[in-house]
């Protein structure tokens, strides 16, 4: 499994032609969805060498049409995030802030005894909404020392590679990044 993502301040402005004739009711909406497509745009060119793809959406959730490449999208505040893999997965990252963790521990009707604790209860809980069905294994961790990402898939999750992408003037780098799982 390899999860690529990019910080939104290094990727502004977007490309518009990322949001494939879509317009959401916010910018903030449009810039989310056109750098997520950016990123998997790029990924599936630059290390699947996919260089003609088509995405389809079954039951709310997109696909590569014809391959075995299957991934999932998420972002917060300014992280965007492709999860890539060849059996389904979902992903969801957050950005740790501080919340009163005793409403959401009442609401929820959980204890959540720290941050954490409750950023791996949300995170897998987002997950397993994207991968669509009840899953078997779950990789946490934090990332960029401030958002928790939580993977999940029916498949165990043997090992994670961390990419992070880096725009220089013109020019965009792949940065492989040591983040223990």
């Amino acid at each position: 499994m390899k999860v690529f993502f990019l910080k939104k301040e290094n990727f502004t402005p977007y490309d518009k032609r990322f949001l494939f004739g879509n317009s959401f009711k916010t910018e903030k909406r449009n810039v989310e969805f056109a750098l997520s497509r950016f990123l998997l745009d790029f990924v599936l060119k630059n290390v699947y060498n996919i260089k003609n793809y088509e995405i389809e959406t079954i039951n709310k959730k997109p696909k590569i049409k014809n391959s075995n490449v299957n991934f999932s999208i998420s972002h917060s505040k300014e992280v965007v995030l492709v999860a890539f893999s060849n059996f389904e997965i979902g992903a969801d990252v957050e950005l740790i802030k501080e919340i009163k963790l005793d409403r959401y521990s009442k609401y929820f009707k959980k204890n959540f005894e720290s941050l954490n604790n409750f950023y791996d209860f949300w995170t897998k809980y987002e997950a397993e909404i994207k991968l669509q069905t009840k899953a078997n294994f779950f990789k946490s961790l934090i990332i960029e020392n401030e958002y928790y990402l939580s993977l999940c898939a029916k498949e165990k999750i043997k090992k994670v590679e961390f990419y992070k992408l880096i725009k220089n003037n013109n020019s965009i780098a792949i940065e492989e990044l040591k983040i223990e799982n």
